[in-house]
């Protein structure tokens, strides 16, 4: 099942209906239809998604769009797009590069763009700090997003933006040691220092009634850091750590490792490394059956990384990371993500990269310079109180008002960004955990001085919704359903996409039930003769197809309270030309105000579910496979 494209509008129930409907009866429609200065390293761009309209910040018209003039204030990045954190950067850069998109479409500076330059830190303080040099001397930035890794960040701090006066701000590298570094107060973060996720880490295996751990960490200051605050908690709660042992990244094997972790009757290890790495560890350690359970935390927070190991081998398993509530802000950064970026904004750690690049390029207009040393003058007036707040959507509005001379309060996608003396940051830390084989929040955000307690966590399930939560939702306009399916046609690769807006039906919450309705006469594409192919043949005597669902599963407590996202599988009856067949969809909804439900779903399938075949001719060729994607939205009728 694909995962779903990333939401924040999204509303559950009259969703699901629809999408599994829309999703079979599309499916079925669309099989048998037919017919400046380049950076050193390429970013990889994430796939195209289907835009979503965005709940707060919509793009702006071409007459409020105000055209920048000027030569461009250059930002650069200093992110992995090689090396042990690869798999996390591509979606980083394309947020950074949403912040200057943004700024551009509200005119820019002071008439100018932001031009954000990109160059890959590869993990390695070596090629991070010659392309440091690189943007500072050649490229000609006295502002930077980056790095990742923390070792790599204070290789840079310390050997090139120090020494040059240059302002650096990394949204990952969580080490403590960056803290009490005598930058002039030129570093920054828009993460949270792992002197708290440390904490929290030790705090959740106490209470996971864990007695004996090991911990293997990457060897530079994230992990060391990280392992030392971790051990030294874990300890004062009466816990053992039998064995803490450093590892070096890019070895073919572990093993002797593995085996002084072990040595001292650990039955749980502590992962504290980067996805690579641990991509070879964790599988030795499963194959040699070194530990009962594992603990994860930022630097393996990968749903790559446990597909290709096997995440039923770690199902149940919990782990941390930096990250923040369902928030406004948060859920508008996601929304223009999708619409402007494309993909899902899924790496961790996207929208602090978001959040600095907005924080740098705010503070450069306050400034009004591009100055190291006024830029760091100007950071905590733009992004801390007082000062009227603004947030990802709100970015124009910041430049008026910075233009006006009234301060702002930039509250970030990531958390609240105030930054204090040393200039961290102190957000949540987010409890996550491997739940049916996907890396899943258990909507556990602790902050300092907050107690764990998992039997209480704000995801508990509400049982018998009924009784809590009755409303039944009609779906409505706005609902839409987009299918689409590989085809060869005269011996040409094209995607041949069917889109229909048709839907009817209701959600109901009070019977715990949902049944929708769509027209698969309206399914239109870009061909006529397509569309009369599936009307007059595909479908010629059952034009509706419905889809029941008997079951809408339980509902976390956030969603029903405050509007919090919800992701889950549904399972539903879909009967097309008389032919029934179960579907499951991914899925992500939302509620908000209790009254209007969004949701947005995808599935696959093939013909051979519905007893069809996928159509051939001496022409073109259909694939299997279908792919829905599908946007519903419904609002309260009772």
């Amino acid at each position: 099942m694909q995962v779903l494209k990333s939401y924040a509008a999204v509303r559950m129930s009259s969703v699901f209906v629809l999408l599994l409907i829309v999703a079979l009866s599309i499916s079925i429609a669309v099989a048998s239809c037919s017919a400046e200065e380049p950076t050193p390293t390429p970013v990889p761009v994430a796939p195209t998604a289907t835009p979503i309209p965005p709940t707060e910040a919509p793009e702006p018209t071409p007459e409020e769009a105000i055209e920048p003039t000027g030569e461009p204030i250059r930002i650069g990045t200093l992110i992995d797009v090689t090396g042990d954190l690869a798999a996390f950067g591509p979606p980083i850069v394309l947020a950074t590069d949403l912040a200057a998109l943004l700024i551009n479409e509200a005119g820019g500076i002071d008439g100018r763009t932001i031009e954000m330059v990109h160059r890959d830190s590869g993990t390695s303080p070596q090629i991070a700090t010659d392309a440091a040099s690189a943007l500072v001397n050649v490229d000609g930035v006295e502002a930077i997003v980056g790095s990742l890794s923390s070792g790599v960040t204070l290789a840079v701090a310390e050997s090139v933006t120090i020494p040059n006066g240059a302002v650096l701000v990394s949204p990952a590298s969580t080490s403590p040691a960056i803290s009490s570094l005598d930058d002039n107060d030129l570093v920054f973060r828009t993460t949270v220092s792992d002197a708290f996720q440390g904490v929290i880490l030790a705090q959740l295996a106490n209470e996971l009634g864990y007695e004996n751990v090991a911990t293997m960490y990457i060897n530079n200051a994230y992990g060391e850091g990280l392992s030392t605050v971790f051990a030294e908690t874990f300890e004062n709660l009466g816990g053992a750590v039998s064995a803490s042992v450093p590892i070096e990244g890019g070895q073919a094997s572990y093993s002797s490792e593995l085996r002084q972790a072990s040595q001292g009757g650990a039955t749980v290890l502590m992962a504290m490394s980067y996805p690579e790495t641990a991509g070879v560890y964790l599988r030795e350690a499963v194959e040699g059956q070194y530990f009962n359970d594992f603990m994860f935390v930022d630097g393996t927070k990968s749903q790559e990384m446990f597909d290709n190991l096997g995440a039923d081998n770690f199902e149940g398993n919990y782990g941390t990371a930096p990250g923040a509530p369902g928030t406004p802000s948060q859920t508008t950064f996601k929304d223009l993500y999708v619409s402007k970026v494309g993909g899902e904004p899924s790496s961790l750690f996207a929208s602090e990269a978001f959040d600095a690049a907005a924080i740098l390029a705010l503070a450069i207009a306050e400034a009004g310079s591009e100055d190291g040393d006024d830029i760091k003058a100007a950071i905590r007036k733009v992004a801390n109180a007082p000062g009227e707040q603004v947030g990802p959507g709100d970015l124009a509005k910041a430049l008026q008002l910075i233009s006006e001379g009234k301060d702002i309060d930039y509250v970030g996608a990531a958390g609240e960004q105030e930054i204090d003396e040393n200039g961290d940051v102190l957000n949540t830390i987010e409890i996550w955990k491997i739940e049916g084989g996907q890396v899943a929040s258990t909507g556990n955000f602790v902050s300092a001085g907050d107690s764990i307690d998992l039997d209480a966590a704000p995801t508990s399930k509400v049982a018998g919704i009924g009784s809590e939560f009755a409303q039944v939702f009609t779906i409505g306009p706005g609902s839409k359903g987009l299918f689409k399916v590989d085809e060869t046609l005269r011996g040409a690769d094209v995607v041949v996409s069917l889109e229909t807006e048709t839907l009817s039906g209701v959600v109901d919450f009070s019977s715990n039930s949902a049944s929708v309705e769509i027209d698969l006469h309206t399914l239109a594409s870009d061909q006529s003769r397509r569309d009369r192919y599936v009307r007059e043949r595909m479908f010629p005597n059952q034009p509706i197809a419905t889809v029941h669902f008997s079951d809408l599963g339980d509902v976390p407590a956030p969603f029903l309270d405050s509007g919090a996202e919800h992701k889950t599988k549904l399972t539903g009856t879909v009967n097309v030309n008389g032919i029934d067949a179960d579907l499951e969809f991914d899925v992500t909804a939302r509620l908000d105000n209790g009254t209007d439900l969004v949701v947005l779903g995808t599935a696959k399938f093939v013909w051979e579910e519905f007893g069809m075949v996928a159509p051939v001719s001496q022409f073109f060729t259909v694939e299997d496979e279908v792919t829905v994607e599908i946007l519903l939205q419904a609002s309260v009728s009772n």
